[in-house]
Formats: C-alpha cells, structure tokens, sequence
C-alpha cells in the first residue's frame, strides 16, 4: 500500500496541469521512486547489514518452495520483500523486483570493480561461483523448466550432489531435506568441475552465450586452477594467478552480457 500510494502521488503531481496521465508518465514515477524513497532505501540497508543479498538473488530466481522453515525466505518475508505464489517464493511486486535486480547489480559491481583492491582471489573465486549456479539455474529453467535437474544434470553430478546433501543433512540434522529440492539450492552442492560437465552435456543451451568449447573448457581449466590455490591456502603462481585473472574475466564479460539480455528481454 505504501508503495501505491507513493507511486500515485507522484503521478498525480505530474498530471497536474497536463493532458492527463500516461504510461511515460508512470514510468518516470517508477524510476523516482527507485531513486530516491526512503523506504527502498531502508530496504537496501537492511538486505546489507543482514547479508541477504544472497537470499535476494535466490529469491529472483524463483525456483524455491514457499516454506517458512526456510529463514532467509522468512526474514525476507518480514522485510515486505518477499511472499506465496503458488506455493513458491516470489518478489511480492515488480517495482520491488526491479529495485532488488538493480541492488544486486550494484553490489557485484562494487565487489568486482570498487572494492577490487580489497578483493581477495578467494572472494572472487566464491563470486564467480554464485553467478555460474544462478546462470545455469535461469537458463535450464528459461528453456525447460524449473525441474529441470534429472533431464539435464550428467549422472555422476547428480549423484555427487546427492551423497553431499546427505552428508549435509547428517551433521545438521535440525534441516530437511524439504529444503534441498529445488534445482537452484541443489547446484550449490556441485564441485568446480560440475559446472563445465553441464555446459557441455546442454551445450544447445549454452553456446550462444559461451561461443566455442575449446575456450570454455581453457577458461575453466584456469579458473579451477585457481580455485584449488585458494582452497588449499596455497599461493597461486605466475602462470595460474594470470590465467585465473584472465578465466574470471573473460566469464564476467559473459555474465554480465547475459544478464544484460535477459533485463531487456524483460524475463
């Protein structure tokens, strides 16, 4: 409702004078609101201190099952961000959905970008791999659907996200396995090789963003390398510190250019 009446308000003072109110006139109310209410303002605060971001992008994901046992969901919930449909978690409006994709955007730039000299190779490494899971995730479920996992997951990757949610679940025995059903939550089980097996096996899929296989497999070859140093608490040599510099890079730009896509594409 608050966001309602704002978003009114503004078009009205707008509309005063004029020939009435139109749909470029309820878009720039739109995007003052993005700007400058305090409310959203609070919001972005609050996703920050409470470290919900990660949450914040589950969420846009859409794969998730509505339950409260889920607390991030819930806490999201609290905050007016998130709720039930159809029995999923979803963005409880758009405007609040565009300001979530614009918040999440801003905190990779700044992580990639500003704060790239505070940014340890660990921190870029656990980075990269949260966008290459949410990827895969919008991807498979923008051409399938989002129980895509057993038609397009390799067998041995399905088997090894099983057994180590099983493990999971054995030392916190307080979860449930309710928990781990959506593909989404289910890829944050793979290993860094996971993610190449996947790209290939749905390569259809995926080579109109990755271009060819032979610089995918190069550029995941470095970035595992690079990965196990950070691992094994190992400092990286000349040669993997570049080549994980030049893998890092080479999938932001793929990234980035994906998510641009798919915001203009408005899906």
């Amino acid at each position: 409702p608050y966001l309602t009446q704002r978003l009114g308000g503004i078009v009205e003072e707008a509309a005063v004078g004029g020939d009435g109110v139109t749909r470029v006139d309820v878009g720039r109310a739109a995007e003052t609101l993005l700007r400058g209410d305090p409310l959203l303002h609070h919001l972005r605060r609050a996703l920050e201190e409470l470290r919900l971001l990660g949450a914040g992008r589950e969420l846009l994901g859409g794969g998730l099952r509505f339950s409260r046992l889920d607390d991030e969901m819930a806490r999201l919930e609290l905050l007016g961000l998130s709720g039930n449909l159809d029995g999923r978690w979803a963005v409880r409006n758009r405007l609040l959905g565009r300001a979530l994709q614009e918040w999440l955007a801003d905190a990779d730039v700044q992580r990639m970008e500003g704060n790239s000299s505070e940014m340890t190779y660990a921190d870029m490494v656990d980075w990269m791999e949260v966008r290459l899971r949410d990827f895969i995730d919008h991807r498979l479920t923008a051409v399938i659907d989002e129980h895509y996992w057993k038609r397009t997951i390799p067998g041995d990757v399905i088997k090894y996200v099983k057994a180590h949610i099983a493990e999971h679940l054995a030392r916190h025995p307080y979860e449930r396995a309710a928990g781990f059903v959506s593909s989404r939550r289910r890829l944050d089980f793979c290993g860094a090789s996971h993610y190449e097996k996947i790209f290939l096996k749905n390569w259809e899929q995926f080579e109109p963003f990755l271009g060819r296989k032979d610089e995918l497999q190069r550029h995941m070859a470095a970035y595992r390398a690079l990965r196990n140093c950070v691992q094994h608490n190992r400092e990286p040599t000349e040669v993997e510190r570049k080549g994980g510099e030049a893998a890092l890079l080479w999938l932001t730009g793929i990234l980035d250019q994906y998510e641009q896509d798919v915001a203009g594409s408005g899906e």
